[in-house]
């Protein structure tokens, strides 16, 4: 007899318990716990583990003859090692990263769905872009399991907002934008070494009237924009994408202001080949397009979420 089963999977798409209808209620018949590289524990009594072998990722981990390895399509994955067993096809627009590397390093943040491309993943980092939007379209864009936006879907909206204008231009960019909300960012230096950065602590000021329109008080380093380069004392990106990098301890309005600084200001302009960098003389910006892309886009932010 046929007996239906379903997964339950966490947010990284991994296979947790395998259950059927008993009765009224559900059976477990399978649970799998993993380490952060995607390789399972040593199970325990009753997770009959042998059951189906569909685990980390969704991915199946072949056993046969104690090979333990994920069949994750582009490339064999050796979990116990954290390493493919056969280079990125994608390793050109990540050649600040070991080619046999597995998800930049950091299976925590990303996945791999396919062996070929690493994408962010936080709900978080999806409900800041959304947040900066008009809520009447928010319901309107969609992004899969992987976190990317649904370009189809998104190009079919038709809206009058400059940071929805600003978003279509990323959405429909050829370079790679990967929305990260940590408190730390990887980056390479001028001699193409990697380094991480903690972003440090943020402080409430009683002065609301912060840079640019900023208007939570939030104080530190509040988010960074990383493009490709080699240029010295900047914070390049590790690869061929822009990275946007918001402050994790920033406040939810805190990080839709900030990401309308980066995403709407300095990738915008990055993606339209105009100067996207700051310009200041003294106290006072003189990239006038860089200076009116972010003040324009933190205003309609503040409004977008129920402010004045």
């Amino acid at each position: 007899m046929l007996v239906k089963c379903y997964y339950n999977r966490d947010h990284l798409g991994n296979v947790r318990e395998v259950w059927k209808p008993s009765g009224d209620s559900a059976l477990t018949v399978q649970r799998t716990r993993y380490y952060p590289s995607g390789l399972p524990w040593e199970y325990q009594a009753g997770d009959s583990a042998s059951l189906q072998p569909y685990k980390y990722g969704g991915k199946e981990f072949v056993e046969t003859h104690g090979l333990d390895m994920y069949d994750n399509h582009a490339r064999w994955y050796y979990a116990t090692i954290m390493r493919t067993i056969t280079p990125d096809p994608m390793a050109e627009v990540y050649y600040g990263i070991s080619p046999y590397a597995w998800c930049g390093n950091n299976p925590i943040r990303n996945v791999d769905p396919d062996g070929k491309i690493v994408v962010a993943t936080t709900p978080d980092a999806k409900q800041t872009i959304l947040n900066t939007l008009p809520p009447p379209i928010r319901h309107s864009i969609n992004f899969d399991k992987n976190g990317n936006i649904d370009k189809t879907l998104f190009n079919e909206i038709n809206s009058t907002s400059k940071n929805f204008a600003s978003l279509y231009q990323l959405v429909n960019d050829e370079t790679i934008y990967e929305v990260i909300i940590s408190d730390e960012i990887t980056y390479k230096n001028e001699f193409g070494e990697l380094e991480v950065k903690n972003m440090g602590n943020i402080i409430l000021s009683d002065d609301k009237n912060g840079s640019f329109g900023f208007s939570t008080g939030e104080e530190g380093w509040q988010g960074v924009t990383q493009t490709p380069g080699n240029e010295p004392n900047k914070y390049n990106s590790p690869d061929n994408t822009v990275k946007i990098v918001l402050n994790s301890n920033l406040s939810t309005e805190g990080k839709a202001q900030t990401f309308s600084h980066e995403g709407y200001g300095h990738a915008y302009l990055y993606s339209k080949g105009v100067e996207h960098k700051h310009q200041p003389q003294g106290l006072k910006e003189t990239n006038q397009a860089l200076s009116e892309a972010i003040r324009n886009a933190i205003e309609e932010t503040i409004k977008n979420m129920g402010g004045n």
